[in-house]
């Protein structure tokens, strides 16, 4: 199928809702006519690149928890390991030698684990910035099938979590490429007009986000 066939194919059936698609969705509707020519538009970079920083603050702030956990962990040690004790015979002083072991290995732990954790971080970002500045864009063609929780479950452990559930729970299955969603895009395409239609859908390969869909007849 040609891009002509597939832009007034487009137009003949969906102009009506297209628009709201792509609100739905955090698209950026007058930049299909460039997405189909392999490239980005500027806004559609600056969104892309908020979204991204958005991810990496949500991912590493577990990441900045576990290296300051390890600094006090370490400064523990070595305030109790040079802090004097005095000398009561058959009286404990001070932490024992299996605290002046555990503390600074469990600090250890906790440092490399987080500075991993910014290390796999800063690369994705520099994968995504790469495909951006490059104008790396993929697409993939087919029916949009919906891989997350139900509505149900989504609302019990929306009330028992103090913060959402991951958005990386929610995707979009086409022709076995598995696309990253926010929930809102998400529930937003379940059971909408557009739902039963086939796609072409656009988005950055480095992480597999969408960033616009062209509809096919």
């Amino acid at each position: 199928m040609t891009t002509q066939q597939t832009i007034s194919g487009a137009k003949s059936f969906n102009s009506d809702w297209l628009p709201e698609l792509a609100r739905s969705q955090g698209f950026v509707l007058d930049a299909l006519e460039t997405n189909r020519a392999g490239r980005y538009t500027e806004e559609q970079v600056q969104l892309i690149e908020l979204s991204g920083r958005k991810f990496l603050n949500r991912k590493n702030r577990g990441a900045w928890g576990a290296l300051g956990i390890s600094a006090i962990g370490f400064l523990f040690t070595l305030m109790a390991v040079s802090r004097p004790s005095p000398r009561i015979p058959g009286a404990v002083t001070g932490p024992g030698t299996a605290v002046q072991f555990t503390a600074p290995l469990i600090s250890l732990v906790l440092l490399v684990i987080g500075s991993l954790v910014l290390r796999s971080s800063w690369r994705w970002w520099q994968s995504l910035r790469a495909d951006l500045k490059q104008h790396k864009i993929a697409c993939v063609e087919g029916q949009v099938t919906l891989k997350g929780p139900s509505l149900t479950d989504y609302m019990l452990r929306s009330q028992k979590l103090p913060q959402n559930p991951p958005p990386d729970q929610f995707a979009y299955l086409v022709h076995g490429v598995s696309l990253r969603v926010d929930p809102q895009a998400w529930f937003a395409f379940r059971g909408a007009a557009w739902a039963e239609c086939r796609f072409r859908v656009y988005y950055v390969p480095s992480c597999n986000w969408p960033v616009n869909m062209d509809p096919i007849v």
